[in-house]
C-alpha cells in the first residue's frame, strides 16, 4: 500500500515539473514572438523614414504574419505597400496612378503618420510634377507646330524657353527633355540647310540661374548626342550649371549628400537631384563637401 502511494506521489511532481516546464517554454516562446514582432515594427519604421517602403512593406508583413489578425500591422503593410507602389509609379511617370497609391496611404485607417506624412509630401511633389510637365508639353508642341510651319525662328525660341527651365534636368521630365532636344537639333538642322539664321532669345524662367541651366537649352547649336542618350534612359540633363570646381555632379556625390542630411535629420524626399546638385554647389562655395540643410534653405 505504501508502495502504492508513494509512486502515485511521484507521479504526480512528475506531471507539476512537466506542466512547469510546458508553461515556461510557453511564456519564452511567446516573449520571443512578440520581440520579434516588435523589431519588426521598428526595422519597418526606420525603413520608412529612409524612403525604402518596400523593405518597410517586408517589416510589416513580417510582423503581421507573427501576430495574425493585428490591426496595427496590417495597416502599416498596407501602408507601406501603396507607398512604395506609388513609388515605383513616378519613376513609370504614370503619375495618375501614383496620386492613386499615395491617397490609399492617408486613407487607411489606424496608420503610422510617418507614412502620411510621407505620402502627404509626395503628393504636392507629384501635383507640382503635374502641373509643369502640362506647361513644357503646351510649349513642345507650340514648337512643333512652328517647326512644321518652317518657322524655325519661333521653334527655337519656344524650345529655348522649355530646356531653359531650373526643372528640365529632373526625371520626371526624362521624356519631354529628350523630345525637346530632338526636336531642336532637327530645327537647327533645317535652319542651316536653307540658309536661315535664329536669334539668340532669352530665357523667361522665374529663377536668377535658369538662363544658365542648360548651355544647349539657349544655343542654336544642334543639342549633343550625349545629351540625348542621358535624357532617354532617364538620367540627368548635365549642364554647366550643374558642376563643382570645373567638373560635373556624379550620381555618388548627390546619393552622399543626401545620406548627409538624412543623418542630420532631413527629408529629402521631395528634393529632386538638380535640387541637391544645387546644395553641393552652395556648401562648395563655403568651402566644404558635407551639405547642410542651410544649403538647402540658401537654395530656396
Amino acid at each position: 500500500m505504501k508502495k502504492t502511494i508513494m509512486m502515485l506521489l511521484t507521479s504526480a511532481a512528475l506531471l507539476l515539473v512537466a506542466a512547469g516546464c510546458s508553461n515556461g517554454n510557453s511564456s519564452q516562446s511567446k516573449s520571443t514572438n512578440n520581440g520579434t514582432y516588435d523589431t519588426a515594427l521598428a526595422n519597418g519604421k526606420k525603413a520608412v523614414s529612409d524612403d525604402q517602403f518596400a523593405q518597410a512593406e517586408a517589416y510589416y508583413k513580417t510582423a503581421s504574419q507573427i501576430k495574425t489578425n493585428d490591426p496595427k500591422s496590417s495597416a502599416y503593410n498596407k501602408q507601406a505597400k501603396a507607398l512604395a507602389d506609388a513609388q515605383k509609379n513616378i519613376t513609370d511617370l504614370d503619375f495618375s496612378k501614383a496620386l492613386a497609391n499615395l491617397k490609399i496611404v492617408t486613407n487607411t485607417p489606424d496608420g503610422l503618420s510617418a507614412m502620411n506624412s510621407k505620402a502627404k509630401t509626395l503628393t504636392n511633389r507629384v501635383n507640382t510634377i503635374v502641373k509643369n510637365r502640362k506647361s513644357l508639353s503646351k510649349l513642345y508642341d507650340t514648337a512643333k507646330t512652328a517647326y512644321s510651319q518652317g518657322n524655325v525662328e519661333q521653334a527655337d525660341a519656344n524650345l529655348s524657353q522649355l530646356l531653359s527651365q531650373d526643372y528640365i534636368g529632373q526625371d520626371a521630365y526624362a521624356d519631354i527633355r529628350l523630345d525637346a532636344l530632338t526636336l531642336k537639333s532637327n530645327n537647327s538642322a533645317n535652319a542651316a540647310k536653307s540658309g536661315q539664321t535664329m536669334s539668340q532669345v532669352p530665357a523667361t524662367s522665374t529663377t536668377a540661374s535658369s538662363s544658365s541651366t542648360s548651355a544647349a537649352a539657349t544655343s542654336s547649336s544642334d543639342a549633343p548626342a550625349a545629351e540625348q542618350s542621358k535624357a532617354a534612359s532617364g538620367g540627368e540633363y548635365t549642364s554647366s550649371d550643374n558642376t563643382v570646381d570645373g567638373k560635373a555632379v556624379t550620381a555618388q556625390q548627390i546619393q552622399t549628400a543626401r545620406d548627409q542630411l538624412k543623418s542630420q535629420g532631413v527629408d529629402t524626399a521631395a528634393w529632386s537631384n538638380q535640387d541637391i546638385t544645387q546644395a553641393i554647389q552652395n556648401a562648395a562655395k563655403d568651402g566644404r563637401t558635407t551639405v547642410k540643410e542651410s544649403d538647402m534653405t540658401n537654395f530656396k
